[in-house]
């Protein structure tokens, strides 16, 4: 499930995604400020040229772009790609907003 941040907690511009019980969002202006993995481990948002090495599709499509998850980091990002091969890498974000 895909949703957009609250204008009141200062995330309206920045784009959720709830996939299998994590939460990643898309936030290349860095408003969400740093964000770490439970071992400390800064995650940052990237655009790359294709999925990293040993990630695969998961099947879940949304016009041109597709879900991808890599076993060896899918605690902490989640893929999306486009069918360009252009690639949105989108960190683990686990913020709640008070309304």
């Amino acid at each position: 499930m895909e949703f957009q941040g609250f204008k009141d907690c200062g995330t309206d511009k920045v784009v959720f995604i709830r996939f299998l019980g994590r939460q990643y969002a898309h936030d290349p202006e860095g408003r969400l400020g740093t964000l770490t993995a439970p071992d400390g481990t800064v995650l940052t948002y990237a655009e790359l040229d294709g999925p990293p090495a040993g990630a695969e599709g998961t099947g879940v499509r949304h016009q041109d772009q597709e879900i991808w998850r890599s076993s060896a980091d899918i605690e902490n990002y989640l893929y999306i790609v486009y069918d360009s091969g252009f690639t949105q890498r989108w960190p683990r974000a686990e913020v709640r907003c008070e309304r």
